[in-house]
């Protein structure tokens, strides 16, 4: 079911969150990016197999980019509305005029042409991938694949896996340091806690169980007895 509402947010506040007083900026996969220059929103659709680019400042839309051929639609025969896409994460390249689009039920990336709106290639990964993170010179991009468990390293030059490493079981969210030196993968379901990896040798560098942290005073107990209770 198609949602055209997304709702404005203080755009300072939320890059304080993410930003480092020494470093700078982390990069972290999400399913909306702003533009380098501010300018332009760009959202993805899960439901629709598509993406969007909304005008900051008249917060209109701008253009919806299909992934596919069409819009999904209900199935006659089964009744069922099932996306055969479902982008799930976009990371921006504005040097390169190309967003990367994390495309779940195809375990692809999608490249999509950001001046003409177009999608001009797609990159095979592991099983359905879910984030999408490039490093701050937009060289390489990192795509995490959740049924795949593992990490593909992308050479946006040429649109190429130059290597995959195997993570944890159901890895979801990426985060990269600012300065490109690390890079953060989360698991949760069975296995929950974050593997933390080297970017220049791509090897993990240690893995923490949510176990070993202290849970917050107002967080809720686990009827199952666990410490934390991951929420996705």
């Amino acid at each position: 079911m198609r949602s055209p509402w997304l709702s404005f947010l203080g755009v300072a506040a939320f890059a304080a969150c993410t930003t480092h007083p020494d470093l700078g900026q982390a990069r972290v996969s999400r399913a909306l990016q702003l533009s380098a220059d501010g300018t332009s929103l760009w959202v993805v659709n899960t439901d629709s197999d598509s993406i969007s680019q909304i005008d900051v400042a008249s917060r209109t839309l701008v253009r919806e980019i299909l992934l596919g051929t069409a819009l999904p639609t209900v199935d006659p025969a089964t009744g069922r509305y099932d996306p055969a896409i479902r982008p799930r994460a976009i990371a921006l390249a504005d040097s390169l005029h190309k967003a990367y689009v994390a495309a779940e039920a195809t375990s692809a990336i999608y490249v999509v042409d950001t001046d003409v709106g177009a999608v001009v290639g797609t990159i095979p990964v592991g099983a359905a991938p879910v984030a999408v993170v490039l490093s701050p010179d937009d060289t390489t991009l990192y795509a995490v694949s959740y049924e795949g468990a593992s990490v593909a390293r992308i050479d946006t030059s040429t649109d190429t896996v130059v290597a995959t490493l195997p993570v944890r079981d159901h890895p979801r969210g990426a985060s990269l340091r600012a300065d490109g030196s690390l890079l953060y993968v989360t698991q949760f379901l069975l296995d929950p806690g974050v593997t933390v990896m080297r970017t220049v040798t791509f090897i993990p560098r240690v893995a923490f169980d949510w176990a070993q942290f202290t849970p917050l005073p107002d967080q809720p107990p686990d009827p199952g007895g666990n410490i934390d209770i991951p929420n996705g």
